[in-house]
């Protein structure tokens, strides 16, 4: 297997500020949309997910997501945001998804391919 190169501190410091202009503007495009409105939007340095949905309906993005294509990004965030009508991932859950994008089976699986050949 090819080795996955590591981000360098100026990289990971780039996707940090991108991920903090870009993912608020598109979490209030699909939260409209969607008919929800998250507590808070944080950009995280979270490694092991995307993203995540609280109890209370914050949202937190890795700023990792920059790495990924905008179907992608966009994705993940109606992911979120689904969370705050369905707090698991049951057949409704992924109803609330497929309102909005109705082909995420499509986007879950390039996610899972892109996934693998991304830098850690």
């Amino acid at each position: 297997r090819e080795a996955i190169p590591r981000l360098q501190p100026t990289e990971i410091e780039q996707l940090y500020k991108s991920a903090s202009e870009y993912i608020p503007d598109r979490v209030k495009f699909f939260s409209e949309q969607m008919g929800v409105c998250p507590r808070s939007i944080k950009i995280t340095e979270a490694h092991t997910r995307w993203g995540s949905c609280s109890f209370k309906d914050g949202i937190c993005f890795s700023y990792r997501i920059m790495l990924l294509e905008e179907n992608l990004i966009d994705y993940i965030i109606v992911h979120e945001l689904a969370h705050i009508k369905q707090k698991n991932h049951s057949k409704l859950f992924y109803d609330v998804v497929e309102q909005t994008l109705p082909n995420y089976k499509l986007i879950i699986k390039k996610l899972r391919e892109v996934e693998k050949k991304l830098p850690k």
